[in-house]
């Protein structure tokens, strides 16, 4: 009964978070939020992290973002993983630290959460916190371009386009761009024109 209690916090803070079904209100959200994380409930810690990431409702607070994100994350939730790593990364509320950002990436990559795989691959690919590995960099660019992340279609044509970690293949790198472009990504139509402008492809 506790957990369902925390479960209707949790979906009353995502009600005011969102402005659905009653007016958006950034402090009432946290009020609720807060009760459900309070009892363990990840998705309600994550926003939490957001909130105070935002300053929504709250005064903005980098240092209490990574504790709630590292909260959720530590119990498995892989977008908090991916939010953690963000803070790593940026040295937000932490000291920065390419290693731990890398480590809480795969996490989170590893449950399949897109965002993850396409900062993963970028680490791997520029050698921040993990040896420089493009090989690397194309699985992960890859798992996540299968997920429909445009940024990992466009980065995913480079490196075919180079020959970077894959072997060079002008009709890969031409259906990953097209796969980009259809979604709005303006450097993936320009490489495609510059590509047919060429006649490569």
């Amino acid at each position: 009964a506790n957990q369902g209690y925390a479960e209707a916090q949790y979906n009353m803070g995502l009600m005011y978070f969102l402005g659905d079904g009653a007016a958006q209100n950034f402090e009432t959200s946290f009020r609720w939020f807060k009760k459900a994380a309070d009892r363990d409930i990840t998705d309600a810690q994550l926003f939490l992290g957001i909130l105070h990431e935002n300053g929504k409702g709250i005064p903005q607070d980098n240092v209490m973002a990574v504790f709630w994100y590292r909260k959720a994350a530590e119990q498995g939730n892989d977008v908090a993983q991916s939010q953690l790593a963000h803070m790593y990364y940026h040295g937000k509320g932490v000291a920065q630290d390419f290693g731990l950002a890398v480590e809480w990436y795969r996490k989170s990559a590893e449950q399949g959460n897109e965002v993850a795989q396409y900062d993963l691959g970028r680490m791997c690919l520029n050698g921040e916190g993990v040896p420089q590995d493009s090989v690397e960099a194309v699985k992960w660019y890859g798992k996540a371009a299968e997920q429909v992340h445009y940024y990992a279609q466009y980065h995913l044509a480079k490196m075919y386009y180079l020959g970077k970690g894959v072997c060079q293949n002008y009709a890969e790198t031409i259906s990953w761009l097209e796969k980009a472009a259809r979604q709005g990504n303006d450097m993936a139509q320009n490489h495609l024109g510059v590509m047919y402008e060429k006649g490569e492809g």
